[in-house]
């Protein structure tokens, strides 16, 4: 589970996605700025998340055991 905040309050209807050594794999948050990834296998992965204001790149995070 993730969750995607702004300024301390959720944020609702964000896209986010990962992308690495699988296909690129997307959620949005729900009402409580949360949002669920199935168990993903370790390395690197560059994020975005996409809200209704900017775009945040986060180019890597690394997945280990």
């Amino acid at each position: 589970m993730g969750e995607v905040l702004s300024k301390g309050s959720p944020v609702s209807a964000a896209a986010v996605c990962l992308a690495g050594p699988v296909s690129p794999v997307e959620q949005v948050t729900d009402g409580e700025g949360e949002f669920w990834l199935e168990a993903l296998p370790k390395g690197g992965y560059a994020v975005e998340v996409d809200t209704a204001d900017h775009v945040i790149e986060i180019p890597a995070l690394n997945l280990a055991d």
